[in-house]
């Protein structure tokens, strides 16, 4: 089985019986455009990005998913989970500093801002500068 697989199966089960915002859309469905949008990249960048909710969404630890995906997937995992107190842009610096969790969060904030108020976009906006920068980019696409 491949690791796409299995992140696939362990994104299905840690969301079973969440919905988005709408109350309508199966959660799911997020992490796997996220995943999809990110087709380009390696595989590890799609794994990140089905698991990218897990650890915040779920029972699923770090270490249950180090054992299956190795300590590059955690770690970046480990980047792009918000932790408890912390403010948003504290949580983009963090993430910012993980070039792999940057990825999917850039990825992450383009797929949220499908359906996002014109707050969430000045605040996405100031995310994707800080990650974008951190990654090099010069441009917003």
């Amino acid at each position: 089985m491949s690791q796409y697989t299995l992140a696939l199966g362990l994104a299905f089960n840690a969301h079973r019986g969440q919905f988005r915002n709408d109350g309508k859309t199966r959660y799911v469905k997020h992490p796997i455009a996220v995943s999809e949008s990110l087709s380009d990249h390696p595989e590890h960048i799609q794994v990140i990005a089905l698991l990218h909710d897990v650890v915040e969404d779920s029972d699923m630890t770090l270490d249950f998913l180090e054992l299956y995906f190795g300590k590059d997937v955690r770690d970046a995992i480990d980047a792009i989970s918000q932790r408890d107190g912390e403010t948003y842009f504290d949580y983009i610096h963090r993430v910012a500093l993980n070039p792999d969790a940057a990825i999917v969060k850039i990825a992450d904030i383009a797929h949220n801002s499908l359906t996002s108020t014109p707050s969430m976009l000045k605040r996405y906006a100031k995310a994707l500068d800080i990650l974008k920068g951190k990654l090099g980019c010069t441009d917003r696409e």
